[in-house]
This record gives structure tokens, C-alpha cells and sequence, in this order.
């Protein structure tokens, strides 16, 4: 018997068992499998942290080059591999990997620590530079 035959067989009280069994099923694969667990698979396209990929932004009309820094249900949070101060969220499908492996890009300045070339603290700034 095929699981939709199954399911149509059903009576409303054994189809909430039912619901509730795979609910807690998809609860301990979440907890146990290592890496996470998706309930949409391939919808990041197996994009890694640490990815170069590349994206056209029509916006600005060129290629642009990001490296992953997060995986997200329907889109990758990047930074500018040239730029690591801008950040871009763009949806996988737009993506191309062009190379992988923990790509090691600029280092991401600190903003705290960061003022205008020949800005001279004021007292005002005391606590902040």
C-alpha cells in the first residue's frame, strides 16, 4: 500500500497522531544530525560558509565577487570579497561558486575603532574614540 492510499484511509483522529509522530520525528533529525537539518533541501544549493560566489547585480551592472558568511532559509548573507565592510543578501539561485573551501578575504574593520582621517576627538567623543 502506497503512503497516499494510507493517508486517504485515514480517520481525522489517526491523521493527527500522525501529524504529531512526524513532527516529532523531524524534531530529533533537526537535534541528532550533524550539520543541521533542512526541511528544504538543495534550496541553499549546498552553498558552504567560507564560499566564493559570484552574482550579476543588474543595479550596478558588473559581477560581483561575495564570500559567504551565512546560510539562510531563502537567501546567503555575504560580504565583498574586495570590500568586506559591504554586505549583500542575495538569493542562492542567483549564485555561482567560483571557489570554496573557507575563502581567506580582507579583514572586516572595526567600526568602533574607525574615525575620519584627521578628526581630532572632541570632549563630547571622550568615550567613544
Amino acid at each position: 500500500m502506497k503512503i497516499t492510499e494510507a493517508i486517504d484511509a485515514m480517520m481525522p483522529n489517526q491523521l493527527l497522531e500522525v501529524q504529531v509522530q512526524v513532527a516529532a520525528r523531524l524534531a530529533h533529525l533537526a537535534k541528532t544530525t550533524p550539520g543541521g537539518f533542512m526541511l528544504t533541501p538543495g534550496r541553499t544549493s549546498g552553498f558552504k560558509r567560507g564560499d566564493l560566489v559570484e552574482f550579476y547585480a543588474p543595479k550596478h551592472g558588473k559581477h560581483i565577487k561575495v564570500v559567504v558568511n551565512r546560510i539562510n532559509d531563502k537567501s546567503l548573507s555575504c560580504h565583498e570579497f574586495d570590500n568586506p565592510s559591504r554586505k549583500w543578501r542575495v538569493g542562492p539561485s542567483l549564485c555561482r561558486l567560483v571557489g570554496a573551501d573557507k575563502v581567506e578575504s580582507k579583514p572586516v574593520p572595526d567600526a568602533a575603532h574607525m574615525r575620519p582621517v584627521g578628526a581630532v576627538p572632541t570632549a563630547a567623543h571622550a568615550g567613544t574614540w
